[in-house]
């Protein structure tokens, strides 16, 4: 792919997710399927700035498991395609209009193509420099990106 030798790797992810709307819980089936194609010939570059691009679900739990996964596939990406299929676990209501506009099954898919990518010379290294502070955040032990958790008390704010 552009010109450069890869590697390919499949990430298969099969999880259930319920969303309530309302009072009604609606389960899904979710199958994904993420095929790579890898090149060595860029050094890290992947996992140093580019590692933060996998997919989000909104559950912050499950976008660290899928983030971690996918980190574990090494490489930059000249290709990669991302097929994700939802199927609704539901019983049809007799009477409802739903069935006939609501597919049980929907199907989505990504495709990203690198076609041409060269190397730039070299950045002197005095013109970036990494703070001395700064740590590459672990998924699953760093809480930092998600949501804060606030408490809500019916305590007045007086003390009584």
């Amino acid at each position: 792919i552009a010109g450069l030798p890869t590697e390919h790797y499949r990430l298969t992810l099969d999880y259930d997710i319920t969303l309530a709307f309302g009072n009604i819980p609606l389960t899904q089936t979710v199958h994904e399927v993420i095929d790579k194609w890898v090149t060595q010939a860029f050094g890290s570059v992947a996992e140093t700035f580019l590692a933060t691009g996998s997919i989000r679900t909104g559950n912050p739990d499950l976008d660290d498991l899928i983030a971690t996964e996918n980190t574990k596939i090494k490489g930059f990406a000249l290709k990669q395609t991302t097929q994700v299929a939802t199927t609704t676990r539901r019983s049809d209501v007799p009477g409802s209009k739903l069935s006939d506009v609501f597919r049980p099954t929907r199907t989505q898919i990504r495709e990203l193509t690198i076609t041409s990518i060269e190397a730039k010379a070299a950045v002197p290294p005095d013109l970036f420099v990494v703070p001395a502070t700064f740590h590459k955040p672990d998924p699953l032990r760093d809480d930092s990106q998600k949501a804060p958790l606030q408490i809500l008390s019916f305590t007045p704010s007086n003390g009584r």
